[in-house]
């Protein structure tokens, strides 16, 4: 596709300057290189930079960081599902506790209160303070925040794991799997599995 690439104005620059211009440019080119294309990087950067000067304003809140975290980190970087879940623990949780409160302004003893609010709630709790933590830790990487991290000082709830059995069919599998492996693997590990299988 052929694109035209301005050099400048006609007044400001000179015929024999742009001839020079058009000259180097031509050369780019001739290297592979994209000047138009890395021109349009230049001002796609500029327009990112002035949303996140708008974002944050004179001082970065709480919400300021959320759009930030998930315009820039999870939705270029995560999966649609956990993006959803980030989401929906910013829009249910951690918005409503802090919302647009400057970051600087946010303490420990902030996430021991929704701790206690979430209590009925620990998993989502534990998400929730995982995520902000994630947050807090973006933040101090992109210069806007420098204090200890407020939410991984406070600890999370203990969670109950979850005891599953093997269906019948999953049995099946796992010793045909096992048959299979017999003379391919070391005999002790194929007899520990079956060993595990049988007593739990």
């Amino acid at each position: 596709r052929q694109r035209i690439f301005k050099i400048g104005d006609h007044g400001p620059m000179t015929p024999d300057q742009a001839r020079a211009q058009a000259s180097i440019l031509k050369a780019e080119v001739l290297k592979g290189g994209d000047p138009q294309g890395a021109r349009e990087a230049e001002r796609a950067a500029t327009e990112a930079n002035k949303e996140f000067d708008r974002l944050l304003g004179s001082q970065c809140s709480f919400a300021g960081l959320a759009a930030l975290y998930l315009d820039r980190y999870a939705r270029p970087e995560k999966k649609a599902s956990s993006v959803l879940e980030d989401e929906r623990l910013l829009r249910r949780h951690l918005l409503p506790a802090f919302g647009h409160r400057p970051l600087k302004d946010i303490t420990m003893q902030d996430f021991w209160t929704l701790r206690d609010k979430m209590q009925s709630n620990p998993v989502a709790f534990n998400r929730a303070r995982t995520l902000a933590g994630h947050m807090f830790k973006m933040a101090v990487d992109w210069d806007l925040f420098d204090a200890m991290n407020p939410a991984l000082a406070v600890p999370k709830f203990p969670e109950q794991g979850k005891e599953r059995f093997l269906s019948a069919s999953e049995y099946a599998r796992l010793f045909d799997t096992l048959l299979a492996a017999e003379g391919k693997e070391h005999p002790s590990v194929v007899a520990c599995v079956k060993l595990l299988a049988l007593t739990g």
